[in-house]
C-alpha cells in the first residue's frame, strides 16, 4: 500500500534525523580520538582533512583558480584524514566572547611587548623563505632570543640590539625593563600551547630541559629559564610574505600569535562587528597550509596558532588599503598585521650537542677552568652621547664566569657604560646582553 504524503514526509525527517545523529557521533568520537592522541581540548572543532593529491604537491601560491579552505573563527583543529598526524590548532580570540576576557588582556599585553621587544633588534635579511620571492619580496622580519653562530669560532648567542636603539640610553633602559617581562611572556605562551596541543607542548618541554635553551632568556647557554616553547622569537609586520617551505627546526611544532595593530603604538586592534566601516583594511593576509589547500586567516580577529613545520606553509602577499580601496603604507594607515612565530633551532641544538662533546673528553678541573677563560669585550659602534664614554673603540679582556657576569665591577667603569653591549667568549661562546647586566648597579641608566 503506497503511503500518503504525510506519511512520506515523516518518513523523510526520521532518516534525515538518523543521518545527523550518525554524523554528531562520528564527529563526537573523533574529537575524542584527537583528544586522547594529541591531548587537545575537547571543546574544539576537529576537521580531518586529506593531502593534496601528488601532482598537487608543489607550492600553490600560484593557482589562484583552486579553491582553499578558510579558517577564520572558533577553535580548529586539523589532522591528516588518513594518518592522523597533527597539522595545525587555531585558536581565534572573538571580542564578544565576555568568557575570554581575560585572555584577550593578557594577549594584547604580551603582543604589545613583542612587538617594541623585536623592532629594538637589528632587521633579518637572509630568510631564506622571505628572499626566494626575489623582487617580490615583502615585510620585515625582526628576531629575538638565541641564534648560532655565524663568526668563526662562535658557537652562538642572543640577536643584537639595532643602531638605533643601542646610541640611545633612553632605548637602552627600555629594553632592559622589557627584558625582565620575556619570562612571564613565555609563561602564558607556554599555558597556550600545552592547552592547545599538550603532546607538542611536552615534545618541545622536553628539548628545552634537555639542552637550557629560552628565547625569553638574556644568556645563550644552560639558562635557568628554559622555555617550552623554542629557542627564538621571530616577529613580522608590514604585509609580510614569503614562500612556501619547511622549518629545519629541532622541534616539530611551532606557536605564534598573529593579530591587527596599530603600526607605532603596537595596541592590538578588536574588530566590531558593530563599528563603521574602518578608514583602512589588510587585504589577502593568509598563513597557507600547502599540502591541504587550507588558509588561515590572518586579518581580522586575533590568532593564537601551532602549526607542524615539517608541512609545507607560506604567508601570502597581503595590501593595505583605505576605504576607496587604494593602496597606501602600513605606516600611513597606521595599521599592520602582527604575526610571529617561536621554534627551536636545529642550529643551536647542534651548537650545544658540540660543547657538551668538548665537555666530555675534558677533566673537570679543565672544564672548570674553560668555563672562566677570558670573555672579549668588544664595544660596538654607537653613537657618542654625554652618558656613554668618549674613547677609542679598545678591545678588554675580563676574567668573568659565564654563569656569572656580575663580576664585571673590578673593569673600569668609563669602559663599561661605553658598551651596549657585546660579550664574546674568546673560543665558543658569544652573548649578548643588556648594559644593566654589566654597568656597576650605582651607575645603572
Amino acid at each position: 500500500m503506497a503511503k500518503n504524503p504525510s506519511q512520506l514526509a515523516s518518513l523523510a525527517r526520521k532518516q534525515n534525523d538518523k543521518r545527523l545523529n550518525k554524523k554528531v557521533l562520528r564527529s563526537n568520537l573523533c574529537r575524542a580520538i584527537i583528544q586522547e592522541q594529541h591531548g587537545t581540548p575537547s571543546t574544539a572543532k576537529v576537521l580531518r582533512i586529506h593531502r593534496n593529491p601528488p601532482d598537487l604537491q608543489e607550492p600553490l601560491i600560484n593557482r589562484t583558480n583552486l579553491q582553499e579552505r578558510i579558517i577564520d573563527h572558533g577553535h580548529v583543529i586539523l589532522v591528516d584524514a588518513l594518518t592522523g598526524e597533527f597539522i595545525a590548532s587555531i585558536y581565534t580570540i572573538h571580542n564578544d566572547d565576555n568568557t575570554n576576557k581575560h585572555l584577550r588582556d593578557k594577549f594584547d599585553w604580551a603582543v604589545q611587548i613583542l612587538y617594541h621587544h623585536g623592532l629594538a633588534r637589528k632587521k633579518c635579511d637572509i630568510n631564506k623563505a622571505q628572499q626566494a620571492l626575489g623582487d617580490a619580496k615583502s615585510g620585515e622580519m625582526y628576531p629575538t632570543g638565541s641564534r648560532g653562530g655565524t663568526d668563526k669560532g662562535k658557537s652562538g648567542g642572543p640577536y643584537v640590539l639595532n643602531e638605533r636603539t643601542r646610541s640611545n640610553p633612553q632605548l637602552i633602559k627600555q629594553d632592559v625593563d622589557r627584558m625582565k617581562l620575556m619570562p612571564s611572556i613565555d609563561k602564558f605562551i607556554s599555558n597556550l600551547f600545552s592547552y592547545l596541543v599538550l603532546s607538542q607542548f611536552k615534545a618541545n618541554l622536553k628539548i628545552a630541559e634537555e639542552y637550557g635553551i629560552s628565547w625569553a632568556s638574556p644568556t645563550f647557554f644552560n639558562t635557568l629559564d628554559q622555555s617550552s616553547c623554542g629557542s627564538n622569537l621571530v616577529i613580522t609586520q608590514d604585509e609580510f610574505a614569503n614562500e612556501s617551505h619547511q622549518d629545519p627546526d629541532a622541534s616539530g611544532c611551532a606557536i605564534g600569535l598573529f593579530c591587527l595593530m596599530e603600526h607605532d603604538s603596537g595596541r592590538v586592534i578588536h574588530p566590531e562587528a558593530t563599528s563603521p566601516s574602518a578608514p583602512y583594511r589588510i587585504n589577502g593576509a593568509y598563513f597557507h597550509l600547502d599540502n591541504y589547500n587550507t588558509k588561515i586567516r590572518l586579518s581580522h580577529h586575533p590568532k593564537v596558532v601551532v602549526w607542524n613545520t615539517k608541512m609545507h606553509h607560506h604567508s601570502s602577499h597581503s595590501q593595505t588599503v583605505n576605504s576607496s580601496g587604494k593602496r597606501v603604507t602600513p605606516k600611513q594607515a597606521n595599521l599592520t598585521n602582527f604575526g610571529s612565530s617561536i621554534q627551536v633551532s636545529k642550529t643551536i641544538v647542534d651548537r650545544i650537542r658540540g660543547m657538551r662533546k668538548k665537555k666530555s673528553g675534558m677533566s673537570d678541573e679543565s672544564w672548570n677552568a674553560f668555563k672562566i677563560m677570558p670573555y672579549v669585550i668588544r664595544p660596538r659602534q654607537v653613537k657618542s652621547t654625554k652618558t656613554f664614554f668618549h674613547g677609542s673603540e679598545e678591545i678588554l679582556s675580563v676574567s668573568i664566569s659565564i654563569f656569572q657576569r656580575d663580576l664585571l665591577s673590578d673593569v673600569p667603569l668609563k669602559n663599561i657604560i661605553q658598551l651596549q653591549s657585546m660579550v664574546i667568549r674568546r673560543h665558543h661562546i658569544e652573548s649578548v646582553v643588556s648594559i644593566s647586566d654589566l654597568i656597576h648597579p650605582s651607575l645603572a641608566i
